[in-house]
């Protein structure tokens, strides 16, 4: 433990990779493909979960089958907003804001954990401070934002998706800066004692 706040840096920097290799690997992995999830299926058909997720045709209606969180549809017909029952088989691809969260809660253990080092070290860092509530507030209401949109599979619930991705990528933004920038504006007190 003592070696782990004696390089608070290097931890960071480990943590912060780590943390980069397993939130990518989640998002771009299949983690529930197949499953037959009731908020997840359509047709009888089960979704396919990722950050880049191609909707699953019914072999029996043709209609293809898109998760209902949606920040980017393409479509051969141009129609961004399509709905599931006017989504054309097998042409619409979707990125999951969900996906973001992963990424977005680990960087948020790791700027608290930041924090409780500069803390510990003697470190007066407001701003450090100040950016962990700020992200940890993104986050809580990226949280609530995602909730809400439970069940939504029309446009208006695809519209409100880009919103709460665009959150989740501004908390991202803004908890990197409190790592990595914050730091330069501290006023080093002490050295590190456990």
């Amino acid at each position: 433990m003592q070696m782990l706040f004696a390089y608070p840096k290097v931890t960071l920097t480990v943590l912060l990779t780590v943390a980069l290799v397993v939130s990518f690997v989640a998002m771009l992995s299949p983690f529930v493909d197949g499953v037959d999830i009731v908020s997840a299926n359509v047709n009888g058909v089960p979704l396919r979960f990722g950050v880049w997720a191609a909707c699953i045709n019914d072999p029996t209606t043709g209609v293809g089958a898109c998760f209902d969180y949606v920040l980017i549809r393409r479509a051969q017909t141009g129609d961004i907003d399509a709905t599931i029952a006017g989504a054309v088989p097998g042409d619409i691809f979707i990125l999951d804001a969900l996906a973001f969260l992963p990424l977005a809660t680990i960087t948020t253990l790791v700027s608290i954990i930041y924090a409780v080092v500069q803390t510990q070290g003697g470190t007066d860092n407001a701003s450090t401070r100040v950016g962990v509530c700020a992200a940890t507030t993104l986050m809580f209401m990226a949280l609530v934002v995602e909730l809400l949109l439970v069940g939504k599979v029309n446009a208006g619930g695809a519209h409100a998706a880009v919103f709460m991705t665009a959150i989740s990528l501004v908390f991202l933004i803004g908890s990197t800066a409190t790592l990595f920038v914050a730091p330069r504006f501290a006023k080093p007190r002490g050295r590190i004692t456990i």
